[in-house]
């Protein structure tokens, strides 16, 4: 009670009420490994103003080898589940992919079966490694727009790369091809260490972020998210990210 008392005194900017970057489906991954614990975190979510969101869990070849039939069967008892306790919270179901070979392959066979953010344009979450920028990422960036699926940049402040003003120069060309760039709101609380807060509080101030999710893996991380969306100015709000994510059905 007494964190969600804590929670109560912050309420997200309008047009935010989606979450298109959390860890919520339980135990697939290293985020929550419980229903008891989904269940706090989605409660602490709407104490906050959420009214929905999208659970991304990690695609990652021999890390977290999820297969996507898996995860839907997974993610409709997790909404039967969920809706018994909050039923006005809507649900989607995406993924956090890594970069990798099986990846490309998959959006050079055209992309089928892949776990999107949003359909409306077809948007797919991808994370690369923290400390090196991948090489010919901008080529699978453009095989990706070729076939009408918009990229989305996970945690791009998180990356080492993007610390150099020649790989905020990188992720700039991404985005006039038409890659987004998503940005997690504890960075600016200091959830990652202060020189990602710094960049994040930068990205922001140079408009260079379309989407913020929560990117939240356990209930005892919603003070990140509180105190973030605290430290955030209404003149910061992205538009993309309300046109992205305007309701889940």
């Amino acid at each position: 009670m007494a964190l969600f008392s804590f929670l109560r005194s912050r309420q997200i900017p309008p047009g935010m009420a989606v979450d298109m970057h959390s860890h919520l489906l339980p135990a697939v991954d290293d985020g929550v490994q419980t229903l008891e614990e989904s269940l706090t975190c989605i409660e602490g979510l709407m104490k906050l103003g959420y009214r929905a969101a999208v659970t991304t869990p990690h695609i990652y070849p021999e890390v977290f080898d999820n297969d996507e039939a898996d995860l839907r069967e997974r993610f409709d008892q997790f909404t039967s589940d969920v809706h018994k306790r909050f039923p006005d919270f809507a649900l989607g179901l995406g993924a956090e992919y890594f970069f990798s070979e099986q990846l490309w392959d998959r959006i050079r066979d055209g992309g089928g079966g892949l776990l999107l953010l949003s359909r409306k344009p077809a948007t797919l979450l991808v994370e690369f490694e923290q400390t090196n920028e991948p090489l010919d990422a901008g080529v699978f960036f453009g095989d990706c727009l070729s076939l009408g699926i918009v990229p989305v940049l996970a945690h791009v402040e998180r990356y080492a790369f993007v610390q150099t003003p020649q790989g905020r120069a990188t992720i700039d060309d991404w985005r006039e091809r038409g890659v987004k760039m998503q940005l997690n709101i504890g960075s600016l609380q200091g959830q990652y260490g202060p020189s990602i807060q710094q960049l994040a509080r930068t990205l922001l101030r140079s408009s260079s972020i379309d989407i913020i999710g929560t990117d939240l893996h356990r209930a005892g991380n919603l003070p990140y998210v509180q105190k973030g969306w605290a430290r955030f100015s209404p003149r910061e709000v992205p538009t993309v990210h309300s046109e992205l994510f305007p309701v889940i059905s």
